[in-house]
């Protein structure tokens, strides 16, 4: 591959409005770079290099992302961003304590700080009670329904005789 020196002073004939800091994107490597500091390939495609190492690397076919100090490499593996951009602050989450349908906070807040001892006899007050709801509810419906009659089944209240039990072998 044949390389040819493009001074400054052809390329600024050719685009007049480009004076002497044109940059462009060199190829293999990926820098920015002043136009009249680089070779270029005389393929039908132009390729510009920094330096026959570049040009080398590019004819063996070499990857330049797995070329550690090729500008795609560094890009792709988050090498030497550390200063630029800052690590991104993790959201803590806020706790808000809201009153509930049916208790105001105040009587949320006075549950939670009660002491474990008032807890428990508290609950113990309200065991004992629904245990004597219970009874009472059971010995009303005791006196309601004073004679239980025993159970017969439809067959039975119809007439019909039982079933001969089955014997085992």
């Amino acid at each position: 591959m044949k390389y040819q020196h493009i001074p400054i002073q052809h390329y600024a004939s050719i685009h007049p409005s480009s004076r002497g800091d044109l940059t462009f994107t060199l190829f293999f490597v990926g820098l920015r770079f002043v136009l009249s500091l680089a070779t270029r390939s005389t393929l039908p495609r132009t390729f510009r290099f920094i330096n026959g190492k570049a040009a080398s690397y590019f004819l063996q076919r070499l990857n330049p992302r797995k070329i550690r100090w090729t500008v795609i490499y560094r890009r792709l593996n988050k090498k030497g961003i550390t200063e630029e951009v800052q690590k991104k602050r993790s959201r803590r989450t806020v706790k808000h304590e809201r009153a509930v349908v049916g208790a105001s906070w105040d009587a949320i807040r006075a549950k939670r700080n009660q002491k474990p001892d008032a807890r428990a006899a508290a609950r113990q007050a309200a065991i004992s009670k629904s245990k004597e709801a219970k009874k009472a509810a059971a010995a009303a419906k005791k006196a309601a329904n004073p004679t239980a009659q025993p159970k017969v089944s439809k067959q039975q209240a119809k007439g019909f005789a039982p079933k001969a039990a089955a014997t085992s072998r």
